[in-house]
């Protein structure tokens, strides 16, 4: 069986001060990155899967949770960071 990376992808509420944020967890790293939401995508994992791909680690898998999503990739040297 293949060793996967995981990133929990969920969204952050609005605030009085920000917007829609989009939470991206690396499990493996335990590092956290958040960034804008964007309303050209219709859900937080269409913009964390982009802005992973911008940082060149691959989207393999995709997961649904309770919360969010999981997706899962092959790339364990890029950070989120």
């Amino acid at each position: 069986m293949e060793n996967l990376r995981c990133f929990d992808i969920s969204m952050l509420q609005v605030t009085e001060k920000k917007g829609l944020r989009v939470r991206i967890k690396d499990l493996r790293h335990k590092k956290t990155k958040i960034i804008s939401y964007s309303y050209e995508f219709n859900n937080c994992k269409d913009e964390a899967e982009v802005y992973l791909k911008s940082l060149n680690i691959p989207c393999l898998y995709c997961c649904e949770t309770e919360k969010g999503y999981i997706i899962l990739s092959n790339n364990f040297d890029k950070m989120i960071k």
